[in-house]
């Protein structure tokens, strides 16, 4: 058997469709990726993050954007921060809704994945790191422009 299964169960879609093929990920996770410790991680644990944008494409490219940047955040130990609610490509057309969010297609406040990967909103993460003394200082002229953050 595989190591990183070990321990694991496949994981389940949650649809009106049987979709459980669909599912290439393991629920729970195998014992392996259970103790995964960031190999890139700094041994001062002072606070990280990650920033990015999602691709201007297709489903499938924004897909698999976010899911490199999971990695990538995983893997340095850094906090990811979500950019703000947009329109998505060809996902814009809803009469009730435009914008969509990342947590509207990934389980952002399941707390496994919180273990692996922690994440935050771009308003959190300018109230955190957006003040005169933070890593992304906001002059007082420019705060008015980020009022609806």
């Amino acid at each position: 058997r595989t190591p990183a299964v070990l321990g694991a169960a496949r994981g389940r879609v949650a649809c009106d469709a049987p979709a459980d093929a669909l599912a290439y990920w393991n629920a729970p996770r195998g014992d392996r990726d259970a103790a995964f410790v960031p190999p890139f991680r700094r041994p001062d644990g002072a606070a990280r993050y990650l920033t990015f944008e999602s691709d201007g494409g297709g489903w499938n490219n924004i897909r698999m954007n976010v899911e490199i940047v999971f990695v990538l955040a995983a893997a340095t130990g850094r906090t990811l921060v979500l950019p703000l609610e947009q329109p998505l490509y060809l996902l814009h057309h809803d009469g009730e809704r435009r914008g969509r969010t990342f947590g509207d297609f990934y389980p952002l406040d399941d707390p496994e994945l919180q273990k692996v990967v922690k994440t935050i909103s771009m308003a959190e993460y300018l109230r955190r790191e957006g003040g005169e003394h933070g890593r992304l200082p906001i002059s007082k002229e420019h705060r008015p422009l980020l009022k609806n953050i």
